[in-house]
């Protein structure tokens, strides 16, 4: 899914190789550098960013120009592993290791991703080299037994530690590299076997030895090691399913919650304690029911008495904010706010709302360069016209474009599909103000309202999924 914030990131000024290091050396440490080959010409955007947890993220985007494709010298703060790929043409995301004082070239390799060089190369290329014949983890079928499928990734992960042992042998690889690797695609696969979006809760309950080998010393004695995405990855799906396992109670239910946070504060300490947290109200909001909203307030305000990281403080404090939003009126300013309609006319909130009267709304919020956003409209588009046309339900699209006629070019196509109705743009104002309080950081995004305009919940699942139906049954109510 395509970032909202990316687009700020777009704002970043083309200076001169030269005027960036300055820059660079300014701000913080050079630990290493990415470079673009001054030879590419193909290359128009990259995209950068530290493989650590969602919750402490540093993204950058580079456009390079048309004239000086190396214009932009990319430092990596800390060593470890990035994730770096083309925007412009989109290619595959690249995956490289980065130790002190490496600086990697990196260039378009005509096959949809990205080539580097170095002092290193080896450690930056790994990745590729590993994935490029095969080596990855099928999907979960739900027929077959998760004991079963946890034996088919084993083997899967042992022919990729078999092909780092390999590698390392032919190619010149540091023990900080490899050790590193060899730990990442162990948590991969620990992340992989309890995968949340993809292992059903009943598959993980029925199976509980599943988690025979895994505890919470695994992740506790990850010290000496840069911890990577699949660290902390595997580490949120092994506390998901431990509760699952451990906790008699349906998922998602106020005595499993009050369980998860009991577990973690006991097993965890420091980062990965106020990570685990986190990730916990996180996975509650995504599933949020309104009979939990109380519980979920008081474990959530108790939580960060104790939080000391900024990120996931943060974090916290907007998902309490958004809770506290619930069941109460939209604010006058939001209702005064105007968007653009696809005739050019300026429409106030409460005027637009007037017009679906004795309503659920659903605010889509997305744009037109958001693929995930478009993709959604067309693959639920029937769906949304047997809720609107059998129950109270209206659907309400405002985009967050910028771009004018790349709204209405995105509108016209999706009109042509039968995806005509209720299509809105928000204006420079109104993106700020609905951005502030429907705390809109990344689409497609969707919030529910009341017939009398509440807010029901302020960040609700996809439509098509059992919890998007979930919520429209309660609301209705």
């Amino acid at each position: 899914m395509k970032n909202v914030f990316i687009l700020a990131l777009l704002a970043l000024s083309v200076l001169s190789t030269g005027n960036l290091a300055a820059q660079t050396k300014k701000r913080y440490p050079k630990t290493a550098c990415l470079v673009a080959d001054r030879n590419d010409t193909i290359l128009k955007q990259v995209y950068f960013q530290n493989v650590s947890n969602n919750y402490k993220r540093n993204e950058i985007i580079k456009n390079h120009s048309k004239a000086t494709p190396a214009d932009f010298v990319i430092t990596a703060k800390t060593a470890g592993f990035y994730k770096i790929y083309s925007f412009k043409p989109f290619g595959i995301p690249s995956t490289v290791y980065i130790q002190s004082g490496d600086s990697v070239t990196y260039k378009n390799n005509g096959n949809n991703g990205l080539t580097f060089t170095g002092k290193n190369a080896a450690h930056y290329n790994f990745f590729n080299e590993l994935f490029k014949n095969g080596n990855t983890y099928p999907d979960y079928n739900e027929k077959e037994e998760l004991h079963q499928y946890k034996v088919t990734c084993a083997e899967i992960l042992k022919h990729r530690i078999a092909f780092l042992d390999d590698y390392a042998k032919k190619h010149k690889v540091s023990s900080e590299f490899y050790n590193a690797v060899k730990t990442d695609l162990e948590f991969g696969f620990i992340g992989q076997i309890l995968n949340k979006f993809t292992i059903p809760d009943n598959a993980i309950k029925n199976n509980p030895k599943v988690l025979d080998g895994i505890s919470f010393k695994t992740f506790n004695l990850q010290k000496n090691v840069p911890v990577s995405y699949n660290f902390y990855w595997a580490l949120s799906n092994y506390v998901r399913s431990y509760s699952i396992i451990n906790e008699p109670s349906e998922n998602y239910s106020n005595n499993k919650l009050k369980f998860r946070i009991s577990v973690i504060n006991k097993n965890l300490k420091g980062d990965l304690r106020e990570f685990a947290l986190t990730e916990t109200f996180e996975d509650y909001e995504t599933h949020l029911k309104p009979e939990n909203i109380s519980a979920i307030k008081e474990c959530l305000t108790a939580t960060l008495t104790s939080i000391k990281d900024p990120a996931y403080k943060q974090g916290l404090e907007k998902k309490l904010k958004k809770l506290l939003q619930l069941s109460a009126d939209l604010p006058q300013e939001v209702l005064d706010a105007q968007l653009l309609d696809t005739e050019g006319n300026l429409l106030a909130v409460k005027d637009i709302l007037k017009n679906q009267v004795n309503s659920i709304k659903v605010l889509d919020f997305w744009a037109s360069w958001c693929g995930p956003c478009i993709a959604g409209m067309k693959e639920t588009h029937a769906l949304r016209e047997k809720i609107t046309s059998e129950r109270q339900v209206a659907f309400i699209y405002i985009s967050t474009d910028k771009n004018l006629d790349q709204w209405k070019k995105k509108v016209a196509e999706l009109s042509a599909l039968g995806i005509n109705k209720n299509h809105y743009r928000l204006t420079e104002e109104s993106h700020k103000l609905f951005s502030k309080f429907f705390l809109i950081e990344s689409i497609p995004k969707y919030v529910v309202l009341t017939p009398a305009n509440k807010v029901y919940l302020n960040t609700v699942p996809a439509p098509g999924s059992t919890d998007f139906e979930n919520v429209l049954q309660s609301a209705s109510k």
